[in-house]
């Protein structure tokens, strides 16, 4: 759901960045798993990191990968462009919370009275302000990346 950056299904995303730091933040929540993390280097080459080097680190939004204590990145020599790529599984595990569900049913409902694409003499509708109120504990703020 782009209004929140959270995945309400589980899906794997591929998140592609140019620069490596001891933390990578990751564009969607709620993150299950790092499937893999992958460095290219200026040769086209191509390294898997050791899952045992970082963790996802679940407790703040949003979500992102640390480096483990006492671990080092490979020591290569990056590509200028495109250097770190991960690939992850987000979305909810255990279903879509209730509160996330009323707001999708209030968003079709509006859609559903408001689906003319224009009516004359008619004042425009906005997105009802519930639907916000509803969604607002669910939106993980990310910078762009």
């Amino acid at each position: 759901m782009r209004v929140t950056n959270r995945s309400l299904a589980p899906q794997t995303f591929r998140y592609v960045t140019n620069t490596l730091s001891h933390e990578i933040l990751l564009p969607r929540s709620p993150v299950t798993s790092i499937e893999s993390l992958a460095l290219l280097q200026t040769s086209g080459d191509s390294t898997v990191v050791s899952s045992g080097t970082y963790s996802l680190d679940a407790a703040r939004l949003p979500h992102r990968i640390r480096l483990n204590s006492g671990e080092a990145w490979p020591s290569l020599e990056l590509a200028n462009s495109n250097a770190v790529t991960v690939d992850f599984v987000a979305g909810y595990e255990d279903g879509i919370p209730e509160t996330v569900r009323a707001a999708i049913k209030l968003l079709v409902a509006h859609l559903f009275e408001n689906r003319d694409p224009y009516v004359v003499g008619a004042t425009v509708s906005e997105v009802p302000f519930t639907l916000r109120a509803l969604l607002d504990p669910y939106v993980v703020h990310v910078e762009e990346i």
